[in-house]
């Protein structure tokens, strides 16, 4: 299911606990408050989803970056092993 855009979210918001009245008349100052407070909750909650996401893209990121240098670590140290178990063998053969 598509995201639904943040400005329509903000259109179909439901203020709880708010009666606005259809007379054209400005809100008293505490039903104002309360809707700006439930915007705000609104507000936080699409941050912290964006932000959440890019946290765990990120991670994947790092995650997949440090497997990948761990992996070429280890695959030069068992060619180095591998180089010095030669070497010990050749000279060994010699004697």
């Amino acid at each position: 299911m598509p995201a639904v855009p943040f400005s329509q979210q903000v259109v179909q918001l439901k203020f709880e606990h708010v009666s606005l009245e259809a007379s054209q008349q400005a809100p008293d100052l505490k039903t104002a408050k309360k809707c700006v407070v439930q915007l705000q909750e609104l507000v936080f909650l699409e941050l912290s989803k964006a932000i959440s996401d890019r946290l765990i893209s990120s991670v994947n990121y790092l995650r997949e970056s440090v497997v990948g240098t761990l992996k070429r670590c280890l695959e030069r140290l068992e060619e180095s092993v591998h180089g010095v178990w030669v070497y010990v063998s050749l000279s060994w053969s010699g004697l």
